[in-house]
C-alpha cells in the first residue's frame, strides 16, 4: 500500500493564496496629483512614513490626511484609550506626536507628517469622516474645494486594508488612476497573515467588508458607470 502523502501548509492553501493576492494590493508609485492617507490611529506612523517617503521622492505635491475617529467611539480620546488598552506597546503611544493633543485621526496624521519633514501647508486635512467611504467622499470634496481635481492618486492604507481602500477611492474618483502604496506593517503581511489567528481574522474580515461595502442597493449599476455627484449610495455603517 502506498503511503498517504503528508499535507504541507493549510488545507485551503490555494484559496488562501488567492485571497492574499486580492487583499494585499501593492503598486509601484508614479508621479501623481495627490497622496491620500485613509483615516487611522493604530499604525498611523507606518502609513505616514510611506506617504512622507513618496512626498520627499517627488511623487506628489500635496497630501490629504483623512478621518475624524472610528464611528464606534464618540471622541478621538476614547478611541485612543481603547487602542492603547489593546496595544500597550504600539508606536502611536510612544511616538513623538501626543494623540492627547489631537482631536481627530486626520490631525494626528498631519502632525506625524510634519515630524517627518512634510511642510504643514502641503497637508490638507479632512476631519469629518467616520469610515472609509466617507474618507473617500469627503477627501474628494475637500480636494475640489482646494482646486484639485486629481487624475492620479497614490493611496497609503494599511496593507490588509489595501483592496477595500482601492475599491472605495476608485469609486469616489472614477476619472483618476488610483495606485496603492501601503505602509509597511511587518506584523501583518501577505506572507505572514496565516501565522496567527489575529492575522487570519483581520484578512477575512476585510474580504467580507469588500463584499459588504459594494452590496448596497444601486451599487451594481454604479460599478459599471462613472459616479455622478460624488456619491456612493447609502452611507456605509462600517468602520
Amino acid at each position: 500500500m502506498k503511503p498517504v502523502p503528508t499535507r504541507k501548509g493549510p488545507v485551503n492553501a490555494r484559496s488562501f493564496e488567492d485571497i492574499a493576492r486580492f487583499i494585499f494590493v501593492r503598486d509601484e508609485p508614479v508621479p501623481s496629483d495627490v497622496i491620500v492617507i485613509p483615516g487611522t490611529l493604530y499604525n498611523a506612523y507606518a502609513l505616514c512614513r510611506r506617504a512622507a517617503e513618496l512626498y520627499h521622492g517627488g511623487f506628489a505635491p500635496v497630501l490629504c490626511a483623512t478621518g475624524r475617529f472610528s464611528q464606534q467611539f464618540s471622541t478621538f480620546a476614547l478611541q485612543t484609550e481603547e487602542i492603547f488598552r489593546r496595544h500597550p506597546d504600539c508606536e502611536e503611544k510612544r511616538g513623538p506626536v501626543d494623540p492627547a493633543a489631537c482631536e481627530t485621526e486626520a490631525d494626528f496624521i498631519r502632525r506625524i507628517l510634519v515630524t517627518l519633514g512634510v511642510p504643514k501647508d502641503r497637508v490638507l486635512v479632512e476631519d469629518r469622516s467616520f469610515n472609509t467611504f466617507e474618507n473617500a467622499l469627503n477627501a474628494k470634496e475637500l480636494l475640489l474645494e482646494d482646486g484639485i481635481d486629481p487624475r492620479s492618486m497614490l493611496l497609503c492604507p494599511k496593507p490588509f486594508h489595501a483592496r477595500r481602500a482601492l475599491m472605495t477611492f476608485q469609486s469616489a474618483f472614477p476619472e483618476a488612476v488610483v495606485r496603492v502604496c501601503p505602509g509597511d506593517i511587518l506584523r501583518l503581511t501577505q506572507e505572514n497573515w496565516l501565522e496567527s489567528e489575529a492575522g487570519y481574522r483581520n484578512v477575512l474580515d476585510e474580504l467580507e467588508k469588500c463584499g459588504a461595502y459594494f452590496n448596497y442597493p444601486g451599487m451594481y449599476e454604479k460599478a459599471f458607470s462613472p459616479l455622478s455627484g460624488g456619491t456612493l449610495g447609502q452611507k456605509a455603517p462600517l468602520p
